[in-house]
């Protein structure tokens, strides 16, 4: 039994190592060579902000938009279903990053993005949030110190009572 279980966490380490490294070594830039803008470009956007224009945004760029913010709240939901912290705490900062990248790049480069990448990215971060909680070791202490019931001093007898 204590074999199996061992076989089963390592094949699900496995599994999931590979993937982290494919994932820590792509990025969005490297994709979509736009999202590396000369610096005169961000400079002009900022002071664009500064100064309180807006741009026009076509009805085609919010739908793009509103597609790119649903997806990256889908992801970010999931990567918090990881039990473990680290890896929790790794894919919600990697999915901010990739969307902080994905903010960057031209509207015909995000649908391309929302087209061939991004549904798939997110069922591959559900299946490997899955497998994380089917195969999970032990919670961290932390995770279950917060849902323990707090202790208080009470009534004058020097117990603890439990609420």
């Amino acid at each position: 039994m204590v074999f199996l279980r061992i076989t089963l966490h390592c094949l699900c380490f496995t599994a999931l190592l590979p993937l982290r490294r494919s994932l820590a070594h792509i990025s969005l830039t490297t994709a979509y060579p736009s999202a590396l803008a000369s610096p005169s470009t961000l400079f002009v956007h900022q002071n664009r902000k500064a100064n309180g224009e807006k741009g026009s945004m076509s009805a085609a760029a919010k739908t793009v938009q509103k597609s790119v913010d649903r997806l990256r709240g889908q992801m970010i939901r999931t990567a918090r279903r990881f039990r473990d912290y680290n890896f929790r705490q790794y894919f919600v900062q990697h999915v901010k990053d990739d969307f902080a990248a994905l903010a960057k790049l031209s509207e015909e480069e995000q649908r391309k993005f929302l087209a061939t990448e991004g549904r798939d990215k997110l069922r591959q971060l559900q299946r490997m949030a899955l497998v994380n909680q089917m195969y999970a070791k032990r919670p961290v202490y932390f995770d279950t110190a917060a849902q323990k019931p707090h202790r208080r001093q009470d009534d004058g007898t020097g117990k603890p009572v439990i609420e």
